[in-house]
């Protein structure tokens, strides 16, 4: 498989493999205080509550989402951290005067691997269920159907992708070769979603879809936010 088409795969295996199950069926106000409290101890930048950090995000991504989520997630983090580390490295090979040492250099990788796999996380608790409802309770109506729309068309479009590269690695063709017909199958695809979608795009829907609420999740997701924030305290005294 190309380069490309690994990063698409695990795209999204990350993002679009799992459904209205698991940590996406949490109450939104434990999510928003999942949030708001891991970031706080991310910004404390101590080992201990990287590590702690990176623990609680692999944990809850496998037991919610499924092993396929965290093997593409840590491949997907592992891209930008192992960036800003080379980075910090080679301007340590270059000499200059604000250069890093080894150990700083370790801290930033695992500062970005940690906020990358947390960032995915945050993302595979987004529930556009939920999102319609909220949009449809504030009153925006019309957008409120945007969420529904976007979680089908992009991981059908990336399959789509996918196909394409593959037909190029069959015909022995480059993958900038298979972007084009990629790209027309997405149009193409579009154009059947507005039609086959037209009075839900145009209309004002107004009925809201049901969506249960895991207690589970939930307590899980306080628990951790608890403990992140008695860490953070311990760490800030």
């Amino acid at each position: 498989m190309h380069i490309l088409g690994s990063l698409v795969y695990h795209v999204f295996r990350s993002l679009f493999v799992t459904g209205e199950k698991g940590i996406r069926l949490a109450h939104p106000f434990a999510k928003a205080f999942f949030i708001f409290s891991t970031l706080s101890l991310f910004s404390t930048g101590y080992y201990s509550s990287l590590a702690f950090l990176l623990v609680a995000t692999m944990l809850l991504g496998a037991v919610s989402n499924g092993y396929r989520w965290l093997y593409s997630s840590s491949i997907l983090a592992l891209i930008p951290s192992a960036w800003y580390a080379i980075t910090a490295y080679l301007l340590v090979l270059a000499g200059l005067p604000y250069s890093y040492g080894l150990l700083d250099i370790a801290l930033i990788g695992l500062r970005t691997y940690t906020l990358s796999l947390l960032i995915l996380l945050y993302a595979s608790m987004v529930s556009p269920a939920r999102l319609y409802n909220i949009l449809l309770r504030i009153g925006a109506k019309r957008l409120s159907v945007a969420p529904i729309l976007t979680w089908r068309i992009v991981p059908q479009g990336l399959v789509y992708v996918l196909e394409s590269l593959a037909i190029g690695r069959i015909k022995g063709e480059s993958a900038s070769k298979r972007l084009a017909p990629a790209m027309a199958s997405l149009l193409e695809l579009g154009e059947y979603v507005r039609i086959a979608s037209y009075y839900k795009i145009y209309g004002t829907p107004s009925n809201k879809i049901p969506v249960s609420t895991s207690m589970k999740y939930s307590v899980v997701l306080v628990a951790v936010s608890i403990a992140s924030i008695l860490l953070a305290y311990c760490i800030a005294t």
